[in-house]
């Protein structure tokens, strides 16, 4: 909404009457931190004038921060800068519909984006197909790009941010300053280190980083700097520089021997060592592989090298090691004497080739597999609706590790509920990766054999194109709904004595408006659960499996639906699932195994006509 921000209302002359009304400001043409519905963010071709997003310097401080955002002139893409500089994030160019690297634009149906440029100007736009909807795109303080949504005009929901992680963001935690993902806050100092204004730090504003508790000493009074030992940090090598040395003691005498060097690291005779303030630096959890350990200078004389701290620390360990020795050889004893006064009550067994077979039927089963928990499951190994989600939420978490997170793409092709794993928490493993693909991230797509379990396949194994990760998000909307019912979908499911295929009814009793209740596995109890948990599970099952799979949600997106970071829109009833829902008092949902003829589904009609298609 464009408004005068400043009206003289002068009264005498025409020229004095005309300039009384001009406008001197406009919102529109300084959106400041906000770009609202119909405005335009763009580059002025005649004055050269860019229009910038610019974060507030903090949560309460509206003055311009270290984040901009603004259209590359001659170019049809975005682009994010900490300190009008460094370039730490692109929207990609624009593809007529939304940019490359935001795919979430396109499966958005609140909203049309749309690029214009002529001899003018060139900017980008947007508005609501709903104007009784609210909407803003804001540039946060904390660096990242943020689309916000208000249906019901109480309460703002996050759509989607740029870029997805928050340690993407270029210094967003200041120098020597750490940061965290799945952290609140997202920020840290390092062991020696303190923040450096505990008010900004407050306001979440991070940007004045940390700063050493003691100042270093280099060789000041005779006495040396110590380096604090620091695992699993990730740290940019652009600023760094390469030594060869022959051992860690060598790499660490080249930079106490600078005083400007704070920080090295070693790995196989190739040292680096980093000169002034270190940025953005990333704490890894235990067990990513991205980190490296880091050797960060600090003060002799700082509390984290005092000796007593030390002393009593290893006065205290040899305590409790000595004390823990001690008790596991009483155990040792009282076992070994347990064992043979008795008969066999349990412990482990080492089972035959036979036993294992009988098992695993014939080694067609893993002995493990989420499956036997929700089919046919006795009370003792029943779900409830709790546990069932917390699995159906961390297959996802385990999908998008491997289509997003892993340095080549990894596409597993046979997901479905024998190859989830449960740990004794139930916790889900992604197990089996006989099938799996690679991709490298300078591809989208892979041409490959047909492979996989039917009742699973994706439509596009069929048609013999190149696959994408989407192939898996077919199979896991049709594994969600499994989960959902307690049953497999390719059974024959019964309602008012007509067999119907449970995707088909999940589906219609969904976008219908029905109760979605009724489609839980009947051993549930319905007061346990969660209406909003199924309706989005639904939902989800129903998105991952449309035919088109450019519809098709990323696991990433599924994972924030799950996580109700992200609301999900009602989908549009799957090409495949109308066709069928309408020949289903005729379909074969599934030919014996036995019968070694097909693995097509096949249904006739009464005209005579026939549905082919391959589960």
């Amino acid at each position: 909404m464009k408004n005068s921000s400043w009206d003289s209302s002068l009264q005498g002359s025409s020229s004095s009457s005309s300039l009384g009304q001009l406008n001197l400001w406009e919102s529109f043409d300084n959106p400041t931190d906000t770009w609202m519905p119909e405005g335009k963010i763009g580059y002025n071709k005649r004055t050269q004038k860019k229009q910038l997003l610019s974060s507030w310097k903090n949560s309460e401080d509206p003055s311009p921060g270290l984040f901009t955002q603004g259209i590359v002139p001659n170019r049809s893409l975005y682009v994010s800068r900490w300190n009008m500089s460094e370039q730490y994030w692109n929207s990609g160019s624009w593809n007529g519909h939304g940019f490359d690297l935001v795919p979430e634009m396109g499966l958005d149906d609140l909203f049309n984006f749309s690029f214009v440029d002529n001899v003018n100007e060139s900017y980008f736009t947007f508005w609501l197909y709903d104007r009784s909807v609210l909407a803003r795109y804001v540039l946060d303080v904390s660096g990242q790009v943020k689309m916000m949504v208000s249906i019901d005009n109480t309460h703002w929901s996050l759509t989607y941010s740029q870029p997805k992680q928050q340690c993407e963001v270029y210094g967003s935690c200041g120098v020597f300053g750490t940061c965290i993902l799945n952290s609140v806050p997202f920020c840290d100092c390092l062991p020696g280190f303190k923040r450096k204004f505990d008010k900004d730090w407050d306001l979440k504003d991070y940007s004045g980083g940390c700063v050493r508790e003691i100042d270093l000493q280099c060789e000041n009074d005779g006495r040396k700097d110590k380096f604090l030992t620091s695992p699993n940090i990730r740290l940019s090598e652009q600023h760094s520089q390469s030594l060869a040395v022959g051992n860690l003691g060598e790499c660490e005498s080249a930079c106490l021997s600078n005083c400007s060097c704070t920080a090295y690291a070693y790995d196989e005779k190739r040292c680096s060592i980093w000169n002034g303030e270190l940025l953005n630096m990333q704490k890894l959890s235990i067990g990513d592989g991205g980190g490296r350990t880091i050797f960060i200078r600090l003060s002799a004389s700082s509390s984290d090298f005092s000796y007593n701290k030390t002393h009593k620390w290893v006065l205290i360990g040899a305590i409790m090691g000595s004390f823990a020795l001690v008790l596991v050889i009483l155990a040792v004893i009282l076992s070994c004497r347990t064992r043979r006064r008795r008969t066999y009550e349990g412990g482990s067994l080492a089972f035959g080739y036979t036993d294992l077979q009988n098992a695993t039927k014939s080694f067609s089963n893993k002995l493990g597999g989420g499956d036997s928990h929700i089919f046919n499951a006795n009370e003792s190994k029943f779900l409830d609706w709790k546990t069932r989600y917390t699995i159906a939420l961390g297959i996802a978490r385990g999908l998008a590790y491997l289509h997003e997170k892993c340095r080549d793409c990894i596409i597993h092709c046979d997901i479905k509920p024998e190859n989830i794993l449960l740990d004794g928490e139930f916790c889900p493993k992604v197990g089996d990766f006989g099938l799996a693909k690679l991709v490298g991230r300078d591809f989208s797509r892979v041409l490959t054999t047909m492979r996989g379990t039917r009742g699973y396949l994706a439509p596009e194994w069929i048609s013999g194109v190149a696959i994408t990760t989407k192939a898996d998000a077919y199979s896991y909307g049709m594994m969600l709904f499994e989960i959902l019912s307690g049953r497999r979908n390719l059974e024959d499911f019964l309602e008012d004595n007509k067999k119907i295929f449970f995707p088909c009814l999940a589906a219609s009793v969904m976008i219908e408006g029905g109760d979605v209740l009724g489609l839980l596995d009947p051993l549930l109890d319905k007061a346990d659960v969660d209406v909003e948990e199924v309706s989005r599970v639904c939902r989800v099952a129903c998105w991952c499996i449309q035919d088109d799979e450019s519809i098709r949600p990323s696991m990433g997106r599924v994972v924030g639906i799950l996580e109700r970071v992200t609301d999900v829109n009602m989908p549009p009833m799957p090409r495949l699932l109308r066709v069928l829902g309408a020949r289903q008092e005729e379909m074969v949902f599934f030919t014996n195994p036995s019968c070694g003829v097909s693995s097509l589904v096949k249904s006739t009609t009464s005209s005579g006509s026939s549905i082919e298609m391959s589960v």
